[in-house]
């Protein structure tokens, strides 16, 4: 699975965000919101000094099992 077979949200707080999605380029300001399945290859810049982009990430139908100490 490509990246840990996760389903990803990325939420823009601050500043800008330019996302490559399977090669198809998206930019996203504050309070816009990008969803990707496991399957979309990714890469994100900030456009903007002091961006601040908050991602949440699982894998669909498990529990979060953290793997630290």
């Amino acid at each position: 699975d490509s990246f840990g077979g996760q389903q990803e949200l990325y939420a823009v707080i601050r500043g800008r965000v330019r996302f490559t999605c399977n090669g198809e380029e998206v930019e996203l300001g504050p309070g816009e919101l990008l969803f990707l399945e496991p399957d979309v290859q990714r890469a994100g810049t900030a456009l903007e000094p002091n961006t601040l982009l908050l991602m949440v990430g699982g894998v669909a139908g498990k529990p979060f099992e953290p793997d630290w100490d």
